[in-house]
C-alpha cells in the first residue's frame, strides 16, 4: 500500500483496494476508513475502464457500511445507487450479493413494509456466497423474533465460514450469545485476546446503529 504514494498503478487501483481494504484491512482499520477507500476504488474502476474490480470494491462498501454502523436508511440509497449501476454491467453475483443486503437492510428498518422491492436475491452456487446469505438469514430472523430459525442458520453459516478467523464467524458467535445468554468472552475463551473485541466491538455497532436508525 505504501507504493501507492510513490507509483502511478492508474487502473490497478480498484484491484489493490478490494483486495485490502475489502479482505485485509477490517482486522485493524476502522471499518468506517477501509468503507471511504473502498468508495474510491468504485470510482476509480468506473473511470479507469475497470469496471469488474470496481464493483467488487462496492459490494465491500455496503458490507463495511452495513457492519461500521451507518445509518441504515443511507445504506439502502447507497446498495439502491449501485444496484442501478449494475444495470449497465453482466453482473449476476454482485447483484445477487448487494440484493442480500437490501433484504436485510429493510428488515431492519421497518420488516420491508415500505422500503421492500419486488427484486430478491437467488440461492447463491458459490460456496462463499452461501456463507453470506446464511449469516443475513440469521440476522433476520433475530431481528423478527425467530431465535430457533436463527441458531440453525448461525450453526449452517459458521459449517460453512469455520469458527474463527472470518469476521462474519465472529458475529454469528455474537448472536449465538445474544439467543443463549452466554457471554462473548465465554464463547471465545481459546481464541485469541484481540478476536473478542474485533467482533464485540463491530456487533455492538450493528445494535447501537439499528435503534439510532428508528429514530430518525
Amino acid at each position: 500500500m505504501s507504493l501507492l504514494d510513490r507509483f502511478d498503478f492508474g487502473d490497478q487501483i480498484p484491484t489493490i483496494y478490494y483486495c485490502f481494504y475489502g479482505m485485509i484491512a477490517w482486522r485493524f482499520e476502522h471499518l468506517q476508513v477501509c468503507t471511504n477507500f473502498l468508495r474510491r476504488g468504485v470510482e476509480s474502476g468506473l473511470v479507469t475502464g475497470n469496471p469488474t474490480d470496481g464493483i467488487h470494491c462496492a459490494m465491500h462498501v455496503i458490507k463495511g457500511s452495513f457492519f461500521g454502523g451507518e445509518n441504515l436508511l443511507s445504506v439502502l440509497k447507497e446498495i439502491d445507487h449501485f444496484l442501478h449501476l449494475l444495470g449497465s454491467y453482466s453482473q449476476s453475483e454482485a447483484r445477487n450479493y448487494l440484493l442480500n443486503f437490501r433484504e436485510t437492510v429493510a428488515t431492519l428498518i421497518d420488516t420491508g413494509n415500505s422500503t421492500d422491492i419486488e427484486a430478491r436475491s437467488s440461492p447463491p452456487s458459490d460456496t462463499n456466497l452461501e456463507s453470506i446469505f446464511l449469516v443475513h438469514k440469521a440476522i433476520r430472523m433475530y431481528w423478527l423474533g425467530y431465535t430457533d430459525r436463527c441458531n440453525r442458520f448461525i450453526e449452517k453459516s459458521l459449517e460453512v465460514i469455520g469458527q474463527s478467523g472470518e469476521y462474519m464467524s465472529y458475529l454469528m458467535k455474537f448472536y449465538h450469545c445474544k439467543n443463549t445468554q452466554y457471554t462473548c468472552m465465554m464463547l471465545c475463551r481459546n481464541e485469541s485476546s484481540l478476536s473478542p473485541c474485533i467482533f464485540c466491538l463491530h456487533s455492538h455497532i450493528l445494535h447501537l446503529y439499528y435503534y439510532r436508525s428508528k429514530l430518525t
